[in-house]
């Protein structure tokens, strides 16, 4: 095998995250309800955490694990690639990608059977109070066998199809004939498959109108009556269930969720992936700092890695300039290196308040430290060759074991929000634990237009639900630490907490 061969193979790796995802994996299935289900089965399950974490990576290595092939697990899967707006569209996404790992060669006969329930599930001699149909020979004759008066005085609205004449009210029964119909098109428990799996990969992407009809006839199909099955959720989302918009709702389901959160791979785990790739050990403890274990962006550091990004011709320079200073001073110089870039507020997180500007003084006037300023001019940078030579130096060191400590929330923030405008932002609200538009105008007076337009205006950093709003679960919990840490005039969650009512349940 040539080395772009291996070196493909392990970036793979870094991305699947197999054995460093060995806990989340086992606690995960050993949740799930492969030895069969009944009244108290959890058949909700949320893996959540922060955008880039790996989810859906993390299921695609629990969906092709030896456990789900021996238990015999069928997957479908509602890809996250637009809207889903019908229920047509859901089933043909669940049709498109079927995985069967216990037994392949049934995919393609399960995906054209799935397909076909489109058209729903229609009994020609089924009469009841929400479905009325003729025979299709009368039907052919366009001589309904129903008093169309009396139809439309409930309203009824007539369906003429090829080989049936349907009324039907408020397409009630086509939304139930559809739920059955793809019931009826899943392997039985009794055929040998032991559950069934839908996995969702963005709930955002469904429309009400599925989003309605999973709650109100798919679950309730699947979960008594004649079209019972073996059928539960996997979801992926950035926030526990009882955080979820109010549009999400699981109905009978609704006490039968199990949450299960993501979190970024630890240093360990993206050092030892980044080895198997052939990177140097040093650079390899690098890549972590310049991940903050999130797996997309460690593959992209091992990419460049393997390129020669990183090289060793900073070592003279960096061991020179470490070589005259204090211990502490050492330790001062390595958590500078943490950051990509340097900005002189935020700094205060890692060394105190008000020292982010005199710790940066120091910094330009030791010799040696090769600096420059990023494109906006507001922050200072340290060339990624020293940086990753410096902090390999002083990792033992007990000063820098602190500041790395406190370098994590930030380094994560960083992340969320590269920009600076929306970091000072987040941290002025990451105290504040919900809040709606009454609750803004009372805590920030005349400036509650500005605050309130942000929240607007990027959905992505807010959870919103019954009219309340507040900063993502993860990324408030890492605001928060960074705000504490510089001594932020933020607003506490102790000072506001009566603005929320209890009875909300949100908090």
């Amino acid at each position: 095998m040539d080395p772009d061969s291996n070196t493909a193979t392990a970036i793979q790796g870094v991305q699947d995250c197999v054995f460093a995802r060995s806990l989340e994996m086992n606690t995960l299935t050993a949740a799930l309800p492969l030895t069969g289900i009944n009244g108290q089965s959890k058949r909700v399950f949320n893996v959540w955490g922060e955008s880039g974490v790996g989810k859906s990576f993390f299921i695609k290595q629990i969906r092709e694990s030896e456990l789900m092939e021996n238990r015999k697990v069928l997957w479908l899967r509602i890809e996250d690639d637009g809207s889903i707006d019908t229920v047509q569209e859901f089933i043909k996404s669940c049709a498109r990608h079927v995985r069967y790992p216990a037994n392949p060669s049934k995919e393609k006969d399960i995906s054209k059977r799935i397909e076909r329930a489109q058209r729903g599930k229609v009994d020609p001699m089924k009469s009841d109070d929400n479905l009325l149909i003729t025979r299709s020979s009368i039907a052919d004759q366009k001589k309904p066998y129903i008093n169309q008066a009396a139809a439309a005085s409930v309203g009824r609205t007539e369906i003429k199809r090829q080989e049936v004449q349907i009324n039907m009210g408020f397409k009630t029964n086509e939304l139930n004939s559809q739920a059955e119909a793809f019931l009826d098109a899943l392997p039985l428990q009794s055929l040998g498959t032991d559950l069934i799996l839908i996995h969702f990969e963005n709930l955002d992407g469904l429309s009400i109108l599925v989003r309605d009809w999973i709650k109100d006839y798919l679950i309730p199909s699947a979960t008594k009556g004649s079209f019972r099955r073996n059928l539960a959720f996997i979801i992926e989302s950035q926030e526990p269930t009882k955080y979820h918009h109010d549009t999400i709702s699981w109905g009978v389901w609704k006490e039968l969720t199990s949450n299960h959160r993501l979190y970024p791979l630890s240093e360990d785990a993206v050092y030892e992936l980044a080895i198997q790739a052939g990177v140097a050990p040093s650079i390899s403890r690098f890549i972590y700092v310049k991940s903050q274990g999130y797996p997309r962006r460690a593959a992209d550091q091992v990419i460049a890695a393997k390129h020669g990004s990183y090289t060793f011709e900073q070592r003279a320079k960096t061991t020179n300039a470490l070589s005259g200073m204090t211990e502490e001073d050492q330790a001062k110089l390595a958590a500078c290196c943490l950051p990509d870039k340097l900005y002189p507020d935020e700094l205060d997180s890692l060394f105190g308040k008000e020292k982010g500007v005199e710790t940066l003084k120091w910094i330009c006037s030791v010799d040696g430290i090769p600096l420059h300023k990023d494109s906006s001019g507001k922050a200072l940078v340290i060339d990624d060759d020293f940086r990753h030579i410096a902090i390999e130096c002083l990792r033992s060191n007990a000063d820098f074991k602190k500041y790395r400590s406190l370098w994590a929330p930030y380094g994560r923030l960083l992340k969320f929000a590269p920009q600076k405008a929306i970091r000072s932002k987040l941290l002025l609200l990451s105290g504040i634990e919900w809040m709606d538009k009454e609750a803004c105008e009372a805590i920030f007076g005349e400036k509650a237009n500005l605050v309130q337009q942000f929240v607007d205006e990027d959905e992505t950093l807010f959870i919103r639900k019954r009219g309340y709003h507040r900063i993502h679960s993860a990324l408030k919990a890492d605001a928060s630490k960074v705000a504490h840490a510089m001594e932020h005039v933020f607003i506490s969650e102790q000072q506001h907490e009566l603005l929320i009512p209890q009875t909300l349940g949100l908090c």
